[in-house]
């Protein structure tokens, strides 16, 4: 009941006082928050949480569910993906693609994700105008620009490729598909 919920939230903050970085205290004070609805002090508890430990999945899926909530798809999407990118193949992988599967049919979350898609692109460009050598980058442009469906901008970037590294087998060989897609 709620009596018992405001005497567990002061001992677990007079052990905060003491080891503000304690994540079992942190986790629980959490967890209490959620259990009563303050989403702001939870999502204060879960943000200490994976400041201090950033690989903590549950605190990070808990903490992109309270984002969507309160209307912040960006940074949701960011900590989905980390979630999906550092877990492979766990319980709270599935659970942030099947969140951010959600996230991606609504008409605001595809329309952020093309911004944070955009964001990218210019990273990548701007990593590519410091070091016009910069073999990662192109290869994640012409990733992005297959997925898009630009093959033309994909074809640019897979001679780039080529020209730094002649070598480089798969590129040769995307870069023969898209000539035969462009009927070059």
């Amino acid at each position: 009941n709620g009596g018992n919920m405001g005497e567990a939230i002061a001992r677990i903050q007079s052990i905060l006082d003491i080891e503000p970085d304690n994540l079992a205290a942190l986790t629980i004070a959490a967890d209490i928050y959620q259990n009563i609805d303050d989403v702001s002090e939870e999502e204060q508890m879960r943000e200490r949480i994976t400041r201090i430990n950033p690989e903590n999945s549950a605190s990070l899926l808990r903490l992109a569910l309270i984002y969507v909530e309160t209307s912040r798809i960006r940074d949701a999407i960011e900590l989905l993906e980390g979630v999906i990118e550092k877990g492979g193949n766990t319980i709270y992988a599935r659970q942030a693609r099947e969140i951010l599967g959600k996230i991606y049919a609504t008409d605001i979350g595809q329309l952020v994700a093309n911004e944070i898609e955009q964001d990218r692109i210019e990273q990548y460009l701007e990593a590519t105008e410091r070091n016009p050598d910069d073999f990662d980058a192109y290869v994640a442009l012409v990733s992005i620009y297959l997925q898009r469906g630009d093959i033309k901008s994909a074809k640019v970037d897979l001679e780039q490729i080529i020209r730094i590294d002649p070598q480089y087998i798969q590129g040769r060989k995307t870069l023969a598909a898209v000539y035969d897609e462009l009927g070059l």
